[in-house]
């Protein structure tokens, strides 16, 4: 599990009658991937952010991180 994730999210619908739909893409990689709700793209960063066994920042919380470039 990395501990930095950067997604561009888009949300939009065709007209007022149609519901939200979502995409999220990784500036990094390009990678998008789309969503017939906003409420499943939170669900899917949510599944992102679930520590993984053995992941020893469970539970840490820091203000900062010194020596990171998320200039991206």
């Amino acid at each position: 599990m990395t501990n930095y994730h950067a997604y561009l999210i888009r949300l939009w619908r065709d007209d007022e009658q149609q519901p939200w739909r979502a995409e999220l893409v990784s500036p990094r990689s390009g990678e998008a991937r789309h969503f017939a709700t906003p409420e499943q793209a939170y669900a899917y960063l949510q599944q992102q952010l679930k520590p993984q066994t053995g992941d020893l920042s469970a539970g840490v919380i820091s203000a900062t991180h010194p020596g990171n470039n998320h200039n991206e």
